[in-house]
């Protein structure tokens, strides 16, 4: 991605779920605008994956892309589906493609989702919440086990 003039890559990450190449999870720490778009185009294009890519996520550096829950809060806290997420069309793909019937040529599409902080608000994006180690098990210890319950309960 550095090679095709990407910066600021902090980390890419070919998520195993998609057999290590239909999930591509990209950090950047973001320079301009269009900077996390640009990156997944990139991403969703480059040889290692141009046959079986189908998803492409760019989060911002303080996501390590190698963890799966960093990855689905980023996704679920920065991005908007109708600004965040573009599809392209007709990608190569390969005959080892499950997901598409002989009559689709080899073509597939992918879904390039920017879990990026909007740009533009990039200074003024809320902080994000978090809770200290200590209270966080204090309540474990005190709740944990009737959270536990209710959980099963509902199962």
């Amino acid at each position: 991605m550095e090679s095709a003039g990407i910066p600021d890559v902090r980390g890419v990450w070919l998520d195993e779920a998609g057999g290590a190449n239909l999930l591509f999870v990209v950090s950047i720490k973001q320079g301009y605008p269009g900077h996390a778009f640009q990156a997944a185009v990139i991403a969703s294009q480059c040889g290692a994956v141009i046959t079986l890519n189908r998803y492409v996520v760019v989060v911002d550096d303080d996501i390590n892309p190698s963890d799966r829950d960093q990855v689905l809060w980023a996704i679920c806290t920065r991005s908007d589906p109708e600004r965040s997420i573009q599809i392209l069309h007709r990608c190569f793909s390969s005959a080892l493609d499950r997901a598409i019937s002989a009559d689709q040529n080899r073509h597939h599409s992918r879904a390039m989702i920017d879990a990026c902080k909007p740009f533009e608000r990039l200074h003024e994006f809320p902080p994000e919440i978090t809770t200290n180690r200590a209270m966080f098990d204090q309540v474990k210890a005190k709740w944990g086990a009737t959270l536990a319950a209710h959980v099963r309960s509902k199962s």
